[in-house]
């Protein structure tokens, strides 16, 4: 089985891809799962993390004007450290073969 597709994002955007094969002659046996991380780094100006940072639900409810005060500290502390805030993330891998 081939599967081709093609996926275009903006520079830091993010994609998740998933799927899921059905046997249609009822096997249910896999080899061993290989698991595996893929560490990388966001970076962000304190606009472009304030306006992501908003987006948080917990963040989402606070009250407006308590949001808009926390965010601006966010933002003057990402400036007064140098104007960029790089945030790790990491991507788990869990993968599988069909017996």
């Amino acid at each position: 089985m081939n599967i081709q597709t093609t996926v275009s994002i903006p520079d830091g955007g993010t994609v998740i891809l998933g799927g899921l094969k059905t046997l249609s002659e009822g096997r249910n046996e896999f080899g061993p799962p290989v698991l595996s991380d893929h560490p990388w780094t966001g970076a962000y100006t304190a606009n472009e993390w304030v306006d992501l940072v908003r987006t948080a639900s917990d963040h989402r409810m606070l009250p407006e004007g308590r949001q808009n005060a926390a965010l601006a500290a966010v933002a003057r502390a990402i400036e007064a450290h140098g104007g960029t805030y790089e945030h790790p993330y990491v991507c788990r891998l869990c993968a599988v073969r069909c017996l």
